[in-house]
């Protein structure tokens, strides 16, 4: 929030939610909330393609880079071969 009014932004902070053990009340409707939705087969886990940056060690979108926006993600093949010597 801090950074966001220095930032200029006009925001509505009455508005604002915390889902954290700040506000227990709304932070277990949103747990609630979750599970109900897990349950009925509307939140999923899996696996997906993401860009990854060494310099953080960790996934990033394009908002997260300062130079590279629009960067997709690429496949690689890798072809590994076995050196023989011969007499």
């Amino acid at each position: 929030m801090d950074d966001m009014k220095r930032f200029g932004a006009r925001v509505d902070w009455r508005r604002s939610f915390v889902t954290t053990d700040i506000n227990p009340v709304y932070d277990a409707f949103i747990r609630w909330q979750f599970n109900i939705l897990k349950k009925g087969g509307y939140v999923g886990y899996g696996t997906r393609n993401v860009i990854w940056s060494p310099v953080d060690a960790q996934p990033c979108m394009d908002h997260d880079r300062i130079s590279g926006e629009g960067v997709q993600v690429q496949e690689y093949v890798i072809v590994l071969t076995e050196l023989i010597k011969s007499h």
